[in-house]
């Protein structure tokens, strides 16, 4: 969601409303031609949106655990906080090969 405003002054309130008008008209027409960042681009977007998924199975499946857990609560976060630290070592020593 974006808000948008225009501001256009002028000596009566219909001659400002109209030129705000044709000025918001002039913003939206030129955003249409640009059109969505995403959409411009298919490959980007597939891959920030299997990014998402892929963290959000893992927040679900963490959730999942918290709750099954027969040790507690305590002890699954250890658990879990464990693991992230775990995975993002690995994520920056696969980032610092790829350098």
């Amino acid at each position: 969601v974006i808000s948008l405003t225009v501001l256009r002054e002028a000596e009566t309130a219909r001659e400002a409303l109209d030129a705000n008008n044709a000025a918001m008209s002039d913003v939206l027409a030129a955003m249409k031609a640009e059109g969505p960042p995403m959409e411009n681009d298919k490959k980007n977007r597939d891959l920030k949106l299997e990014d998402f998924l892929a963290r959000e199975s893992v927040r679900r499946k963490r959730a999942a655990a918290l709750r099954q857990s027969s040790d507690g609560p305590g002890a699954a976060l250890d658990r879990l906080v464990a693991e992230e630290r775990d995975r993002r070592i690995a994520e920056e020593e696969g980032d610092n090969k790829k350098r």
